[in-house]
């Protein structure tokens, strides 16, 4: 019994098996019992019956045992599936507790960024814009578009070999221009730049800062020092003719008194 699967298949086997040998021991009977056939020929339908009869039971054994092999081979890549299916939701949940923390780190990154004064911009080999903290809709953008006057810079068609010249040696260059805003209005602006080197991808970072107040302020000082430059002149001028009219003063108290003690 422990040789077949479940009942059903011992069951249907069995009756297979008795039904053969009730056929063939029937012809047995009915021929045998006919007096015009040879005595040899109801043994041969017998063998014959019996042979037909096992032969129909091996090949149903073998069938049962495909179709037994079949399930387990069924059950077994369900199993399989099973397991995959699982390790594919733990790796999907995995993926997506890695990418929260990564978008909420961006997110901290980019509100840090977002509240420095300073623009901080990626740029590429050929002067693209990969990214800009204050002003993102300028992504894609040539960083040409930051310059009052990108002409004089466009020999090579990259702003990047201008800004960057000594960047490739490791070096911070820094870089005074006239930046542009989005609105066309133009400003005094400080470039530093370098490179960041990422596998085979070069990248430039560079801080950009309006240098507007700075400027103003340095502008007052020079008015504040041309004025007393100015004044100084002033002062120097007001001490000669001072001198002088001391001078005439005393000349002309010494005359009359000269022309006294004549």
């Amino acid at each position: 019994m422990s040789f077949f699967k479940d009942k059903r298949q011992f069951i249907f086997l069995t009756s297979v098996l008795g039904l053969g040998l009730v056929m063939s021991i029937s012809g047995f009977v009915v021929l045998f019992s006919r007096a015009d056939l040879e005595p040899w020929q109801p043994w041969t339908f017998l063998a014959v019956g019996l042979m037909l009869t096992v032969l129909l039971l091996a090949y149903m054994m073998v069938a049962l045992g495909r179709t037994a092999t079949v399930k387990q081979l069924v059950g077994l890549r369900t199993v399989e599936l099973s397991q995959a299916n699982e390790q594919l939701l733990e790796e999907a949940a995995i993926r997506k507790q890695v990418e929260s923390r990564l978008q909420r780190s961006e997110a901290g990154l980019r509100a840090i960024l977002d509240a420095t004064v300073d623009g901080i911009i990626t740029i590429d080999e050929e002067g693209t814009i990969e990214s800009f903290n204050t002003a993102a809709e300028i992504i894609g953008e040539n960083v040409k578009v930051l310059v009052a006057e990108p002409s004089q810079y466009s020999t090579d068609g990259c702003l990047c070999q201008y800004m960057a010249n000594g960047a490739n040696k490791g070096l911070t260059t820094n870089r005074e221009n006239e930046g542009r805003h989005q609105g066309g209005t133009t400003f005094p602006m400080d470039i530093a730049v370098n490179e960041v080197q990422l596998a085979d991808w070069r990248l430039f970072t560079g801080i950009v800062r309006d240098v507007s107040e700075r400027k103003n302020l340095e502008g007052e000082i020079d008015q504040y020092t041309e004025s007393l430059e100015n004044a100084y002149v002033e002062f120097q001028q007001l001490d000669e003719l001072k001198y002088n009219l001391l001078s005439s003063v005393s000349h002309e108290l010494r005359t009359p008194l000269t022309a006294i003690k004549g």
